[in-house]
Formats: C-alpha cells, sequence, structure tokens
C-alpha cells in the first residue's frame, strides 16, 4: 500500500507506472483484504482530486484485476477448487455477521484504541497529531485512505486494536506535523526540540523493550517455554487456574508447539468446588493468573497445599512499565508454582 502511495505522489505519467500501482493496491488487498478499502479510497482520490486522466485509470484498474487474478490461481492451487477468498471473508464476517460472535462494540471504540492503546503519554499525543494532519491537509491521499479505513471499521460491529495495524505507518507523518506546528507556536529553538524529541524516545523505547521481552498477551507461550525447559523429560499434571479458562487453551496448542508430557487441567478460579474436589496436591504445577489471586488466602491455600512460587510469566519490571502504558496488559501475568 505504502509503495502504491508514493508511486501515484511521484506522478509519473508512465503506463506501466500506473499499472504497477494497480498491481500493488492488488496485492496489498491480498495479503490483508482491510486494505482494499484504502486502495478503492486512493483510486476514488485519484479521480476526484487528482483528476487523474482515465486512461490512466484504466491501467491501475487492470493492475489490480491482475494481481487478484493471481491470487485466485494461487487459491485454486492450495484449495484444490476455484475459491473467491476476499468474497468468503466478506460474506462470512459482514454479511453473515459471524465475527460479531466475537463480541460487538460501540462505534467509538477505535478512538478510545488511539487514546489509550499508546499509552496515556503517547496515546493524546498520536490522537491530537492525527487531527492536525487531517485538518492541515483535507485532501492529502493519506487524509483520505486513512479517515475511510477507520470510518468503515467503525462500522463493523466487532473491533479490535489490531484492525488498526495498517494505520501505524502513517503516525510519523502525523506526529511530525505535530511537532511542527508545536515547534512554530512555541517558537522551540532546537534544543528544547531535541529535548522534547528525546523524552518521547526515551518513553517509547521503553515500551518496546517490554513489548521484546515478554510474549504476546499473558505470555503463555513463556509458560510452555518453562515447562519445555524444566520438565521434557517426565510426564507432568499441570493446573491452570484463571478466568481465561473458559473456552481458552493457556499454552500455545498448534502443529509447531506441541507438549505431549502435559496433562492439562483448567479450573475458573482456586476457589471452585471443582478444583477443590480434585486431587489438587497431585499436580506437579499450578499456572495462576494474578487477577484471580484474592489477597492474602490465596497464597496461603497455596503454601498449605505444598507449592512455592517460581516465575511470572511476564518479568515483574515489565509488569512495573506495562503499569504506564496499560494498566490492564500489566494484569495479565501468570504465576507459576511448582511442588516442593
Amino acid at each position: 500500500m505504502l509503495l502504491s502511495l508514493i508511486m501515484v505522489l511521484k506522478s509519473n505519467k508512465n503506463i506501466w507506472n500506473y499499472m504497477l500501482i494497480g498491481f500493488f493496491l492488488g496485492l496489498a488487498g491480498l495479503f490483508r483484504y482491510q486494505i482494499l478499502i484504502m486502495g478503492a479510497t486512493l483510486f476514488l482520490w485519484m479521480i476526484i482530486v487528482n483528476k487523474l486522466h482515465f486512461k490512466y485509470l484504466f491501467f491501475i484498474f487492470f493492475g489490480g484485476i491482475v494481481s487478484i487474478f493471481i491470487g485466485l490461481i494461487i487459491d485454486y492451487w492450495f484449495y484444490g477448487s476455484p475459491v473467491f477468498t476476499i468474497y468468503n471473508y466478506f460474506d462470512i464476517n459482514i454479511v453473515k455477521d459471524t465475527a460479531s460472535t466475537f463480541g460487538v462494540s460501540p462505534s467509538y471504540e477505535y478512538l478510545k484504541y488511539i487514546i489509550r492503546g499508546p499509552g496515556p503519554i503517547l496515546g493524546p499525543i498520536i490522537a491530537t497529531s492525527i487531527v492536525i494532519f487531517i485538518l492541515r491537509f483535507p485532501l492529502s491521499p493519506i487524509t483520505w485512505i486513512c479517515t475511510s479505513f477507520l470510518f468503515v471499521h467503525s462500522l463493523i460491529p466487532h473491533k479490535e486494536m489490531r484492525f488498526l495495524f495498517p494505520l501505524v505507518f502513517y503516525v510519523p507523518l502525523a506526529v511530525t506535523q505535530l511537532l511542527q506546528v508545536t515547534a512554530e507556536s512555541l517558537r522551540f529553538d532546537k534544543k528544547r526540540m531535541y529535548l522534547l524529541l528525546s523524552i518521547l524516545f526515551v518513553i517509547n523505547f521503553a515500551g518496546l523493550i517490554v513489548v521484546y521481552s515478554k510474549s504476546a498477551g499473558s505470555g503463555k507461550q513463556y509458560l510452555g517455554d518453562f515447562i519445555k525447559w524444566n520438565f521434557s523429560d517426565k510426564h507432568i499434571n499441570v493446573a491452570y487456574i484463571g478466568n481465561e479458562g473458559r473456552g481458552f487453551v493457556p499454552l500455545t496448542w498448534n502443529s509447531y508447539y506441541k507438549y505431549p508430557n502435559i496433562d492439562l487441567r483448567i479450573y475458573f478460579s482456586l476457589w471452585s468446588g471443582d478444583f477443590d474436589s480434585s486431587t489438587n496436591s497431585a499436580y506437579d504445577i499450578l499456572m495462576i493468573e494474578e487477577k484471580v489471586l484474592t489477597g492474602t488466602r490465596s497464597v496461603e491455600k497455596i503454601n498449605s497445599m505444598g507449592y512455592r512460587f517460581v516465575k511470572n510469566s511476564i518479568p515483574r519490571i515489565s509488569q512495573e512499565i506495562l503499569e504506564i502504558y496499560d494498566s490492564e496488559a500489566s494484569n495479565e501475568n501468570v504465576r507459576i508454582y511448582v511442588r516442593k
């Protein structure tokens, strides 16, 4: 998508250039179907704002059809029958609204994600940057494709922060505009601007360190790694206790990550009747979500059962930093106990 946008802005009046623009737009759509919203909006921008000649529009459209056709051939090759995956995705998730079975949110939810997702410091900065960019450059193709992408996704009931990922690449442009406006209005000299940039860099870099040092979400891949590193030579019984236990597999368990030596049992609470009625002291490992540990009584119960604390799925220092960015994320830690 970015490559197509750069080629559009270069305004190279060459037939092959426009065919490649269409080809890359179609290719971007094949890799992530939602990008087609951006591609269609960019095409519309070229008609309304850029007033591109019909001849060049035709070659852009033709290049897009070529890449989509290649996608159809690849799908036929792998599925063994004619399949139009873009339509199937739209039919299942939008027309039949299957996506809503994973939860629905109000239309303004993405605005909350933009402000709260990056943390209480960077979030408002990014949100302000986007508003300033839109106001200063209402006819920019970047404004068109980003606002249309956000608007369409806001209409879809099911929302997740990860759906905003295609917008991330345009955030630096918006932040740059905010810095420029700030420097002009406050008459910042270079020293003050460098100081501001340094502060923002440190804030962002700390978050990057945390993301790099922990596995996704509650760190469930680390849970599996811990077992592999310490108990790979014997069969073990594991009890996972937490709110995510219902319909949730606490270990990454697919065709690549397998743990044949684990007998896993999942319980909703440390105090639930099914856990108490089980032979809980027979488990080699207890994995307990920190958010369900209700004070000292929980810890006392674990100690009385003969277990000792050994590890956190998210390092404690990472939890402290996460608390600054997202207090909910810092509460995703899973505590690991082993039998004494």
